[in-house]
């Protein structure tokens, strides 16, 4: 806990001041985007492991690792996409694919072994799944990612969390707990997914709009030769 304290502190402090930077369009705002960026691939994988043993009495388990592993490679495919940097690509396939398609089925296996309802876990797990691909998708520019994320909603919130809210198996301080951190780690999800695509929407069609002017200043002094 203590290393994840010392990375949380230097990466608290870089995310503000690249804030600062970027608000106040500063001089190296760029760059420290992207030492933020790859600070936050150290931070993440740093931060869930040891959130993680903490729920699982000291024990590192197979999800733990995939969970700081997909986390990592996302960051560092979104800080490579920001940056054009070769790799960008293969980074977010390896991390969000990954998410969903290893830490996600990981996670269902050490629920299902602690004896919750399977039915009731794995259309959890769909519907999560469903959300990490459909940002895949969109970053990629895939086609279905309009209907893996409208379908993730839709499991979650009319499927599994009734089907969760209404079982008698579990008391109800866990499941105000889990609630609670559920709902709670949707918001802060979706807005970080919100805000990755926006920004990366945006980077693009500035890069576009420097090579259209580009071309258009060349051909216009083409036309005046």
């Amino acid at each position: 806990m203590k290393n994840a304290n010392i990375v949380g502190f230097l990466t608290a402090f870089s995310i503000m001041v690249t804030a600062v930077f970027k608000f106040n369009h500063f001089t190296g705002a760029g760059a420290a985007l992207c030492f933020t960026g790859l600070l936050l691939g150290i931070y993440f994988p740093v931060f869930i492991i040891a959130k993680m043993q903490e729920r699982s009495g000291g024990q590192t388990l197979p999800a733990h690792v995939a969970a700081a592993m997909c986390a990592s490679l996302t960051d560092l495919g979104i800080t490579f996409r920001l940056q054009h940097w070769p790799g960008a690509s293969i980074l977010l396939v390896l991390g969000l694919a990954g998410f969903s398609l290893l830490f996600i089925p990981l996670l269902l296996v050490q629920k299902s072994k602690e004896g919750e309802s399977k039915i009731m876990n794995g259309i959890g797990a769909i519907g999560i799944s469903a959300f990490g691909l459909g940002i895949l998708f969109k970053l990629q520019h895939w086609p279905g990612a309009a209907i893996l994320l409208a379908l993730s909603p839709l499991l979650l919130f009319l499927v599994y969390f009734p089907m969760y809210i209404m079982n008698k198996t579990i008391n109800n301080d866990t499941k105000s707990k889990y609630l609670m951190n559920s709902f709670f780690a949707i918001v802060i999800g979706t807005l970080l997914g919100l805000y990755f695509m926006k920004s990366i929407e945006i980077h693009d069609m500035d890069n576009k709009a420097k090579v259209n002017g580009t071309t258009e200043n060349s051909g216009s002094s083409d036309n005046s030769i």
